[in-house]
């Protein structure tokens, strides 16, 4: 019996280890990859993707993920065996397959079609669209279906928070900085970009040191180039006309290259046309006697641009960035004064060009992405020269010469450092020297009294420290502190006169500023800031030099004017996809405003002046809103509302303004659609200037073909539109300014993209820095 019993026990031990064998075989885990690429552009690869694997022998069995940026996915401990799979996207159709999963398994390549149904924009935008760690968000343009058949500003328009118009607000705020990758661009050589060369936009509420020095921030818009190796590019050609025969036409021409570790980045524009405006101009005295005088411009105007960006990649954390730059522009043309108070005519040509070069080094100091020191430094100049002939009613002609020089350098070094994975530091300093140089001379004549000969020197100097302190808790809630020190210098030389001035300031300033997210997935999330800051007038500000805007109106600097300090407090909350809210208070003292005076000996001759006016508290309030009314049309809105408490030595007054933007987009089809855009502004008061309220329509089209190679925008703007009456006002006079012609004009834009290879590789290359001079005039 005992025999018998032991080999069943042996026979029952060899099955057991046989089915635990073959249970631990059918429980291997193993991963799955691939690639989703879009059918009808390309071969475009397809972000953020949902992939899911069933099981087919177990539906409750399932795997899930999506695609990265660059389209590509994988799946990790996935137990071998049959499974359907299905790769879907907002804008494409579903694209199911049946896979047998043995070992590790690279996919056949995922290929989607685009949905001949109808987009909800708002839903694909909220698809597309990701928060940052630091209380930003990132919207994904490569793949996006609204990215196909849009231009740049058309899509710009439909993500909430961004309102477009003469320019461009974000988060309700004005001053945007705009960055192509790292290097600080215009709106306009924003909207000559096209969509086919983003891979994504990026939004924050305040723009990095590195883009800006000193306390007040404005909202950064960085939209960062493709990645890919190859050639990518577009060019582009478009006009608009007006209905007092003003007309301009652009021809654009960008290309990004990409050849390992080098890449070149080239953005090209050049315009020609020519420019008609003008001005109607009441003054009212309280001796009831009233001076009329209207003004006509005509210009012929043709400018040039190029930007060349260059960036060798040693290691993926090591690089040089090469930008240089060259810009010219030329205009000729007339100005006719009539009128009780007009007493000449002006002839005029114009020449200036600018040129530059930066360059900046980045070494990495650890393999994590954010550790590295760079230093960077650049070097602009721009020239000026312009002949005037004024044509005296009375007395002859007298002709001026204008020559204007301005030269800027730049170095900074920025250091920062990882400590662990949530803190991080960061320091930097920078030093900007700018001198111009100014001259006007007089080559014949006597018969404009004031055009006095000039020949002076203004320079500005500036060094900006700046320590920064950024901490992730619990990897969820962010909180940044930073400190700044700023030393100003300027100086003016008048060579004439042998008058010199020196205006020195020095200041150390913080700010705090934190991010917490309720819901990443329903972008929900609230952002505070606190900063303690001051800010100096422009430099064009402090020169005392007399510049001539006409024959009775010129403006001054101020040198003796005194750094503005500054309090603000901000709130961001976001309630989802459709809906956030921003609020402000801000305090500043020694604030500087234009006042516009009457010439002492001279009555019907004014002139403006920047000053110290006194103290103000600003509230203001906005409101983004985006939304689909019916599946074809979608709005994108934005309110702003703001209020004034001011009060300066002569006056205290509350003044309450609103600013209402609507941008409205009907897709016909999936390649074609119509467009409106509606603003409206309440009417405005600051310390000595009103304005009246202004309304504007727009109306709109754009289509694409050739599989989105082809892209075509028809736009009427100003279509319907009021004119704005601007009221200055002084001791017992009072003047009333208005356009005079007519401002609707209709735009076409025509692009064709390209692509030889591969997309390109978008790399971070900065620009040459520059400051443009402001002028003390309303």
């Amino acid at each position: 019996m005992r025999i018998p019993n032991l080999i069943s026990l042996f026979v029952f031990a060899l099955m057991s280890y046989s089915l635990d064998v073959s249970a631990q075989t059918d429980t291997v885990k193993v991963f799955v990859g691939g690639e989703v690429f879009d059918g009808d552009a390309n071969g475009e690869r397809v972000a953020w993707a949902t992939v899911r694997l069933r099981s087919a022998a177990d539906s409750t069995q399932t795997y899930s993920t999506v695609t990265d940026q660059n389209g590509m996915f994988r799946l990790e401990d996935i137990i071998k065996g049959k499974y359907n799979m299905e790769v879907s996207c907002v804008g494409y159709e579903t694209e199911s397959r049946t896979v047998m999963v043995g070992n590790d398994t690279i996919l056949p390549s995922f290929v989607l079609k685009e949905s001949a149904h109808m987009l909800n924009e708002v839903l694909v935008n909220a698809k597309y669209t990701k928060m940052n760690h630091k209380g930003g968000y990132v919207v994904q343009v490569k793949g996006n279906p609204l990215a196909k058949v849009s231009s740049t500003e058309n899509f710009l328009s439909t993500i909430r928070g961004i309102s477009i118009s003469d320019d461009i607000r974000v988060f309700g705020k004005q001053g945007v900085i705009i960055a192509l990758n790292d290097r600080v661009i215009s709106y306009k050589q924003l909207k000559e970009v096209p969509t086919s060369m983003i891979e994504r936009i990026e939004l924050e509420q305040q723009a990095p040191s590195e883009y800006v020095s000193g306390g007040v921030k404005p909202p950064l818009l960085r939209v960062v180039l493709r990645n890919e190796p190859g050639l990518l590019g577009s060019v582009g050609l478009s006009s608009w006309y007006c209905m007092d025969e003003s007309w301009a036409l652009t021809e654009t021409a960008n290309a990004l290259l990409s050849l390992g570790k080098f890449s070149l980045l080239n953005n090209f524009s050049n315009t020609n046309g020519f420019w008609r405006d003008g001005i109607k101009q009441d003054v009212f005295y309280a001796d009831h006697e009233t001076h009329q005088k209207a003004e006509s411009r005509q210009k012929l105007k043709r400018s040039l641009q190029n930007d060349l960006n260059m960036r060798y990649s040693f290691t993926p954390y090591d690089h040089i960035d090469v930008n240089a730059s060259y810009s010219t522009h030329k205009e000729s043309g007339k100005l006719l004064n009539t009128g009780d108070v007009a007493l000449f005519n002006e002839h005029g040509h114009d020449s200036n060009y600018g040129n530059g070069v930066s360059v900046k080094m980045v070494k990495g100091l650890k393999k994590d992405g954010v550790s590295k020191v760079s230093v960077k430094g650049s070097y602009s100049e721009s020239h000026f020269q312009e002949d005037r002939k004024y044509d005296a009613f009375s007395s002859g002609v007298q002709l001026m010469d204008i020559d204007n020089g301005r030269y800027n350098a730049d170095i900074s070094t920025i250091l920062t450092y990882a400590i662990g994975r949530s803190h991080s530091l960061k320091a930097g300093v920078n030093y900007n020297r700018i001198s111009e140089l100014n001259s006007y001379k007089n080559l014949g004549g006597n018969t404009v009294e004031f055009m006095d000969d000039t020949d002076n020197r203004l320079s500005v100097a500036q060094t900006h420290g700046m320590v920064e302190y950024e901490n992730t808790i619990a990897g969820k809630y962010y909180l940044k502190a930073e400190m700044n020190f700023d030393h100003y210098k300027l100086g003016y030389d008048d060579h004439l006169a042998g008058a010199r001035i020196a205006n020195v300031s020095n200041g150390l300033y913080g700010s705090v500023s934190g991010y917490i997210p309720f819901n990443q997935e329903k972008q929900r999330y609230l952002n505070m800031s606190a900063i303690y800051t001051f800010s100096y007038p422009n430099y064009g500000y402090y020169s005392p030099v007399v510049v001539y805007q006409n024959d009775k109106l010129y403006n001054k600097g101020n040198p003796d004017l005194d750094v503005e300090k500054l309090y603000i407090f901000e709130l961001a909350y976001s309630a989802n996809p459709h809906l956030s809210i921003n609020y402000g208070f801000s305090h500043r003292t020694n604030f500087v405003s234009v006042f516009m005076h009457q010439d002492a000996t001279d009555p019907t001759v004014y002139y403006t002046c920047p000053e110290n006016a006194g103290h103000e508290n600003v509230h203001s309030l906005v409101l983004s809103y985006r939304v689909n009314p019916f599946r074809i049309w979608t709005v994108n809105a934005m309110l702003v509302g703001e209020y004034r408490n001011t009060h300066t030595p002569n006056e205290r007054f509350n003044a309450a303004t609103a600013f209402l933007s609507v941008h409205s987009y009907a897709r016909l089809t999936n390649n074609t659609g119509l467009k409106l855009r509606f603003e409206y502004k309440t009417p405005s008061k600051s310390v000595n200037v009103k304005k009246s309220g202004n309304y504007v329509l727009s109306l709109g089209a754009y289509a694409s073909f050739c599989k989105n190679h082809l892209n075509m925008d028809l736009t009427g703007y100003k279509a319907l539109c009021n004119k704005v009456v601007t009221t200055t006002s002084g001791d017992g006079w009072r003047m009333e300014r208005r356009n005079r012609y007519s401002e609707f004009r209709i735009a076409y834009n025509l692009s064709w993209d390209f692509n030889f290879g591969k997309k390109i590789n978008g790399r971070r290359v900065e620009s040459v820095s520059t400051s443009a001079k402001e002028r003390p005039t309303l």
